[in-house]
Order: structure tokens, then sequence, then C-alpha cells
């Protein structure tokens, strides 16, 4: 009877731990908050959004610098959007949302993102020095070729950021959802052999417990 009870109730109890982990993990994941933020012009975008495709709206935005030292505070619009100007001295960003009930994310923009994206104040200085000679004149306008196609690229590549970005998410939770199949597998294999243990230890096994029953 034991015997029995082990065969037919470990199967049910890892199909129940299966549906109880899916059902409460993938709610989690299905709200998880994602951010994708760019730089444009001297300016920085952040969009916040969840995995289901709802926007993030209201939703605070923090910017630390390189050390850790808080630049900007704000709030995402109900469009889940939130911009703010390069910061002067800024090499790299860290930009951090909190859409609530425990949703938070981060995404950092490198130096190489925020090369070239001058601050007003620094334009006018370079103008004067590329004036000092007909050579430095065509090096800036060079260089603002340089910029002028980074942008073009940079904007024609942010659909596909935002794809890749959704990609990663659906692709995280699959891996999950496969390894919780994965772990339950394992444990029924560890379970079933058990269980043939215990049969043989009290002195028989399935198919000799239905001979003599059938004796």
């Amino acid at each position: 009877m034991t015997a029995r009870f082990l065969q037919v109730d470990i199967p049910c109890a890892l199909f129940t731990a299966f549906l109880l982990l899916a059902f409460y993990s993938g709610p989690s994941f299905a709200h998880k908050v994602n951010m994708f933020a760019f730089v444009e012009g001297n300016q920085v975008f952040v969009e916040g959004y969840f995995s289901d495709g709802k926007r993030a709206q209201n939703s605070e935005v923090t910017v630390f610098d390189d050390q850790g030292k808080v630049l900007k505070k704000g709030k995402t619009d109900h469009e889940g959007n939130f911009s703010f100007r390069v910061p002067p001295e800024a090499r790299s960003l860290r930009i951090a949302l909190n859409a609530g009930m425990g949703h938070k994310t981060e995404y950092t923009l490198g130096e190489d993102e925020l090369t070239g994206m001058l601050p007003e104040a620094q334009q006018p200085e370079e103008e004067n020095a590329g004036a000092s000679g007909p050579e430095e004149t065509g090096v800036d306008s060079v260089s603002v070729d340089e910029r002028a196609i980074r942008h073009a690229v940079g904007q024609a590549i942010l659909p596909l950021m935002r794809r890749m970005s959704s990609l990663e998410e659906r692709a995280s939770f699959s891996d999950i959802i496969g390894g919780i199949g994965f772990i339950l597998g394992v444990a029924g294999v560890f379970f079933y052999f058990k269980a043939r243990s215990m049969m043989r230890a009290m002195g028989g096994s399935p198919g000799s417990e239905r001979k003599d029953l059938q004796g």
C-alpha cells in the first residue's frame, strides 16, 4: 500500500508544484519593469515599460554619475517617458527607475554613448578654436559630419535595440520556466528510484505484488 501511494502521489505532487511555481513566477515576470535609455543631441531620453507592454507611468527616475552622486531626479509621464539634458561633467550615467511595488531596474549609458554630446556652454569655445586656421576649420567640419552620421545611425537602430531588449526579457522568462521543468524532472527521477528502493526494502516489487494477488 505504501508503494502504491508513492507511485501515485509523487507525480501529482511534482505536477502541483510545477503549476504553483509557474503561477507565482508568471505574474512577477509579466509585470517586471524594464527601461531603455538613449542619447539624442544633448538630451537623454528614458522609456520605462513592463514586460506585458504597459508603460511605467509616474515612475521615479534617479540619475547618478560614475561616482554614485545624484545628478537628477524626476518622474516619467503618462507614456512612461522621461528626458533630461546631458550633465556637463558626466562621463557615464547610471539611471535607476522605480515603478513601485518592488519593481525596479537600472540602465547605464557609457562614456562612448555620451561622447560628442557636448553642452552648449562648450560649443563657442570650440568654434573660436576652429576659426584660428583653415586646417582646423576643416577638422571641425569633419567632426560635425561624424556627429551627424552617428546621430542618423543611432536613430536608425533605436527600434532594433528596443526589440532586442523586449526579446531578451521574453527569453529570460522562458529560460526560467525551462529551468523549473528541469529541476522538477530531476526531482521526479530521484523520487522514482527512492520509491523503488523503499519497495525493495519492504521485501517486494510492484510486479511480485501483482503476482501474489493473482495467485
